[in-house]
């Protein structure tokens, strides 16, 4: 199933049953007049400077009514250079008193699908964003499932090689993107998955799971000079049914890449 789907699948969820006003103080509630507050106003929230917004100020540029059967996403007039049409959706996640955690996901008519998970301060009319968890595009970092207990959120991230290697946090590794290894938003290898502890404002890599077998690609593994030896100890590990990697795990997985791969990599290059 494309990205884009499972996507729109998460939010549909999310809407219905993230953040139910029915379960809140009404002043609390993630709703502006009854109303589920605008994605437009969300997406100028987002990239405020002075990440605040005043509800009672803001000018909805599509009625309710014609964007009543998606409620908290709009669309925008079609891109005439790419055909593609323009979007901004998100969905409440959940709350802990007046702090809301919203998912979104748009497309400003490129070919990049973004996501990044926000929290939000409603204090009646005005909305404050006091952090962003960052930025994904596809495999660049996005979001692939999510889910609450108590007052944790966990969700995954999509890993590229280069994305796995960083992540270790006992060993540094100089390498490049796009150079040294993949880390295009088409090379998904991995997921990472985290907590997000909403009322302790605690975010934390729990681990780190590795896709299935990769195979070296004529003409696009060989453009990067460690790719190849990557792919081979990715897939031992793989063919080992080692997929699952703890923090320890991941940074044997980075140290056996530096002293196996960054050694022959510059071989090759001399």
């Amino acid at each position: 199933m494309p990205l884009k789907k499972i996507f729109y699948l998460i939010l549909a969820s999310l809407f219905f049953l993230g953040c139910p006003a029915k379960h809140q103080k009404e002043e609390i509630a993630f709703t502006y007049l009854g109303k589920p507050i605008d994605p437009s106003a969300i997406d100028a929230l987002y990239n405020a400077e002075s990440k605040f917004l005043d509800l009672r100020s803001f000018k909805s540029e599509i009625p309710f009514e014609e964007r009543k059967d998606h409620p908290t996403r709009i669309d925008f007039p079609k891109d005439a250079n790419t055909g593609r049409t323009p979007f901004f959706d998100y969905g409440c996640v959940a709350n802990v008193q007046d702090r809301f955690l919203l998912l979104i996901q748009y497309n400003g008519g490129g070919t990049g699908y973004f996501d990044n998970i926000l929290v939000i301060k409603k204090t009646g009319t005005q909305l404050f964003l006091l952090k962003t968890l960052g930025e994904g595009d596809r495999c660049n970092g996005g979001i692939s499932g999510e889910g609450m207990d108590g007052n944790d959120f966990h969700y995954s991230r999509n890993l590229t090689p280069i994305d796995i290697i960083r992540l270790a946090t006992e060993v540094k590794i100089d390498v490049t993107a796009y150079e040294d290894l993949e880390a295009s938003a088409i090379s998904c290898f991995g997921l990472a998955h985290y907590q997000y502890n909403l009322a302790d404002d605690k975010n934390e890599l729990m681990s780190v799971s590795l896709d299935e077998g990769k195979e070296d690609e004529k003409e696009w593994t060989d453009r990067y000079p460690a790719q190849s030896c990557f792919n081979k100890i990715y897939n031992s590990y793989v063919k080992a049914k080692k997929t699952e990697l703890s923090l320890k795990d991941l940074n044997e997985f980075a140290k056996k890449f530096s002293d196996e791969c960054l050694k022959k990599a510059s071989s090759v290059l001399r």
